[in-house]
């Protein structure tokens, strides 16, 4: 709804630079990204994610869409 979208709206507005706090920085990253039956949750007891699967062919783009709280940034934080 309205809601959804003027946060997306504020998302794409945002021009933050956020720096990592790592120092490796590859030049180039190759490869697919697989997620298989993935179960993770921030404690023991609750699941974010439940049995989660997909897979991102390398030079591919995957959108996550879903409510708020579905997993959408417990599954980027993965990732990265």
């Amino acid at each position: 709804g309205i809601v959804g979208s003027s946060r997306v709206i504020a998302l794409l507005e945002n021009n933050t630079y956020l720096p990592t706090s790592g120092n490796h920085a590859p030049d180039e990253v190759q490869g697919n990204i697989t997620f298989k039956e993935v179960h993770f949750g921030y404690t023991d007891d609750v699941d974010v994610l439940k049995g989660i699967s997909f897979e991102i062919k390398s030079g591919k783009t995957l959108a996550l869409v879903g409510a708020t709280g579905a997993g959408k940034s417990s599954i980027i934080g993965l990732i990265n």
